[in-house]
């Protein structure tokens, strides 16, 4: 549906900024900017490699619709192959990053493996769902990571009955001083970088104070 909205903005000469999520058709859009999502992904690898030295299983929840977790979820799982011990992969499934949808998927993962260490969310949506398929379920031990960063997940880091342990925050106030300096680039028909990527954190219990809840 917005392939059809951004042809139809192109062939009015209306010039279209994509931030955030990268659209598919990269074509219809004058400049993306975003996250670095393959940092995002890498940071997690590293967080699970620093949890589970040991190594451990694996459960993720990704979108194959969005781009952006697209990124995330591969460039974890190619960070993970530097682990010393093995982790495996028990299962996977496309909650399409709805809330609703993790949960139901979460829960079927559950009943399916008894064994599951951590649950790898593509953003934080779908973390909230596998927390609510834990509670329901009153499982304990299980760590949940996802990527975003949003106030409300950060403020889940202090809970110290949430499974969920860490996420890669974005930087959403430098991403839009960036994107209205394109803007007035395009207005004032200056050169500009047609894709810009920010810089992510990795957020856990331990510095959350840091990067604060807001």
């Amino acid at each position: 549906a917005i392939t059809e909205s951004l042809k139809a903005l192109k062939e009015a000469k209306v010039k279209v900024i994509n931030v955030d999520s990268k659209v598919k058709e990269t074509k219809y859009v004058e400049a993306f900017i975003g996250s670095d999502n393959d940092k995002a992904g890498e940071l997690l690898a590293e967080e699970t490699m620093k949890r589970f030295p040991n190594g451990g299983k694996v459960a993720i929840l990704e979108s194959q619709a969005q781009n952006s977790v697209v990124s995330r979820i591969t460039s974890y799982e190619s960070g993970l192959t530097k682990a010393e011990k093995g982790f495996e992969v028990v299962e996977r499934k496309d909650a399409g990053g709805d809330q609703e949808s993790a949960k139901a998927a979460a829960l079927e993962m559950l009943a399916n493996h008894g064994d599951i260490d951590v649950f790898i969310c593509g953003n934080d949506e779908m973390a909230f769902g596998v927390q609510s398929a834990v509670n329901e379920k009153n499982v304990t031990g299980i760590k949940i990571f996802s990527i975003d960063g949003s106030p409300t997940i950060k403020a889940e880091l202090l809970n110290p009955e949430s499974s969920i342990t860490a996420t890669v925050a974005q930087a959403p106030i430098t991403m839009g001083k960036t994107t209205f300096s394109v803007l007035e680039s395009i207005v004032e028909g200056k050169e500009f970088e047609s894709e810009s990527t920010e810089p992510v954190y990795l957020v856990t219990e331990e510095n959350v104070d840091v990067y604060g809840t807001d």
